[in-house]
């Protein structure tokens, strides 16, 4: 089961490229009534696989598990999509994630050849935007802490 957002990279600026793909790093990170810890031992408990992604035009958050499940997998997906909390300290952490993804993406040409495409191709036009964002919309600045 899963939630199919339609927010990607096409919806972004220059300025804020990258924020749907840390929306999406977010999510798991708690809800206002869960931890992280509780979500992924509330999912681990059920047996159930949870995850999220993030393209150009979607993003979707999903678990696959038995249909017994059903219901609390429903209300755990629900928690996590529509009570995010969205914490200071998270933010910043989870920039940093991205920011090494970056790292990875550019060390392997097989996955950055696409980004050059597109940059080329779509050239302004937030299509040509990367799914992860960039060095310069994901810097930490310490005066906007609540801010992207």
């Amino acid at each position: 089961m899963g939630f199919w957002i339609p927010a990607g990279s096409r919806n972004e600026t220059e300025t804020n490229n990258g924020i749907t793909h840390l929306i999406e790093h977010l999510l798991f990170k708690g809800t206002k009534k869960r931890t992280y810890r509780d979500i992924a031992i509330a999912f681990d408990s059920l047996g159930a696989e949870f995850n999220a992604f993030t393209d150009k035009e979607n993003s979707c958050v999903y678990a696959d598990f038995i249909d017994t499940h059903l219901s609390q997998c429903l209300e755990l997906l629900l928690d996590v999509v529509v009570n995010p909390s969205f914490l200071p300290e998270n933010i910043k952490l989870e920039k940093k994630v991205i920011l090494e993804e970056i790292k990875m993406v550019r060390d392997n040409p097989a996955d950055d050849i696409f980004n050059y495409f597109y940059k080329i191709i779509f050239n302004g036009h937030p299509l040509s935007f990367s799914i992860l964002g960039n060095n310069n919309s994901l810097k930490i600045h310490p005066s906007k802490q609540n801010g992207f």
